[in-house]
């Protein structure tokens, strides 16, 4: 009798399991933001290469055509250095509507978008499908009518620890990956899911649930205000990095700074003698490391 007491809750524990994996978790709420920024993306993690962005997130609901739809609204993000480089700040001193309105129908799984940009008034349009399986094609707006083919399903885990489904794309004629996932959107934004090839196009750098981190590794590049950043006067970015290490500093006061292994070995010193430095971190180990500048900053870098 105890096997099968065993066996029957087994059975009940993994059939809770597949419940908790197929639970559906929407896009549109009112908790979430997406930081998003635009320019002439070149590379999986382009650097300074980025001309404006923003911080989007939903605010009411509004009926169009008999649908219920969500407008989105941003607050600016701006450059507070050269060449459009980090630090990034938001401008959250006044709040900008866009013509962006987004429907989900979490029945069928599927995200539409309507914009009130164009005249006559454009149909609403397929953003995503999250209920497509392996070899099935995405029919998008943004992708121009064609068809993307998943090439795969797959689990990953959030930075708050959910577990969401990423559904992945056979993208041999685009330049950059291209995937969505459920709950967070597409890799190149909430409204951009696809990237248009040689042209300014649109980067999701994170997304954030009541200011909990859920996506991105970036956010630490933008900070919530421009005062936050001034209260910040050493910015080091990226982070993480394969190759360099950019430090941004108010002032040129000389200070040397340490990067140290786990292990606490020193494996790096330079002299700072100017407001901006590159260090060079292509030689590291992957891992994690320590970054110390003189007696006063310090904090953790990953090497990837």
């Amino acid at each position: 009798m105890k096997p099968l007491i065993l066996l029957v809750c087994t059975l009940l524990l993994g059939s809770n399991l597949l419940a908790q994996n197929d639970a559906y978790k929407p896009i549109i709420s009112p908790n979430i933001s997406w930081d998003m920024q635009f320019g002439y993306v070149t590379s999986p993690n382009p650097i300074c290469e980025l001309e404006y962005g923003g911080r989007y997130f939903f605010n009411g609901d509004t009926i169009i055509n008999d649908l219920v739809y969500y407008q989105l609204h941003k607050y600016p993000i701006i450059s507070l250095s050269e060449f459009y480089c980090p630090p990034y700040a938001v401008v959250n001193s006044g709040m900008d509507k866009t013509d962006i309105f987004i429907r989900e129908d979490t029945t069928e799984r599927k995200v539409y978008i309507w914009e009130d940009n164009s005249v006559p008034p454009s149909p609403e349009y397929l953003l995503f499908d999250f209920n497509l399986e392996v070899g099935d094609t995405l029919n998008s707006y943004f992708n121009g009518g064609g068809g993307l083919i998943v090439d795969s399903i797959y689990m990953v885990t959030l930075e708050n620890g959910e577990t969401r489904r990423v559904w992945d794309f056979n993208s041999n004629y685009f330049p950059l990956e291209v995937y969505y996932i459920e709950g967070i959107g597409g890799n190149h934004g909430l409204f951009t899911p696809l990237p248009i090839p040689l042209e300014d196009s649109y980067r999701l750098i994170c997304v954030k649930e009541n200011d909990e981190l859920l996506w991105g590794a970036e956010c630490i590049e933008i900070y919530n205000s421009i005062e936050e950043t001034l209260a910040n006067p050493t910015q080091i970015y990226p982070n993480p990095t394969s190759t360099h290490l950019w430090i941004n500093r108010k002032n040129a006061t000389p200070a040397t700074i340490q990067l140290i292994n786990i292990n606490g070995q020193i494996v790096h010193t330079q002299k700072l003698t100017a407001p901006q430095s590159q260090i060079n971190v292509s030689t590291l180990q992957k891992g994690i490391y320590f970054y110390k500048i003189g007696n006063g900053v310090q904090g953790k870098l990953l090497v990837e």
